[in-house]
């Protein structure tokens, strides 16, 4: 667990290094990218006890809000739930990269579907909410597994 938890503390490192320092934009962002997956997926498989119960109409800390999650519509989205539908976009090749006019990362698309293809999620997130998401993400599950350590 400590593994996990020194690995988790790097990841934020890594991004707000790169906050802080000139790097070309576009690398920077697809890092954090990378870091928000890894954060997710890991999340998703073991630390998912550690995410609150929270619905994303309640979320502010979180960086993700409502109105970015168009499918499933209504208010009582949760945020495991999209955790879970973010990893199932990314792992299943269905997280999309969209670029602005002038070539710069603005947002990423996430789709979920079911066995037959039917589509169950769609999240279009801007890369500034998705790090944030990340962070707060992060900060949960450290925290969480500092409890639980002797």
């Amino acid at each position: 667990m400590r593994n996990i938890k020194f690995w988790a503390e790097l990841s934020k490192c890594i991004v707000k290094m790169l906050d802080s320092k000139e790097y070309k934009e576009e690398y920077s962002t697809l890092l954090i990218i990378n870091c928000a997956f890894s954060v997710i997926s890991y999340v998703n498989q073991t630390g998912y006890k550690y995410v609150p119960p929270t619905l994303i109409k309640d979320s502010e800390d979180w960086g993700i809000e409502q109105g970015q999650v168009s499918f499933p519509v209504g208010d009582q989205v949760k945020l495991k739930d999209v955790i879970r539908h973010i990893r199932n976009s990314v792992n299943h090749n269905l997280a999309e990269i969209i670029y602005d006019n002038t070539g710069q990362i603005s947002y990423l698309k996430f789709i979920d579907c079911d066995k037959k293809h039917i589509k169950t999620f769609e999240a279009k997130i801007p890369v500034n909410n998705l790090k944030k998401f990340s962070f707060q993400l992060l900060d949960t599950v450290i925290k969480g597994m500092e409890a639980k350590m002797p």
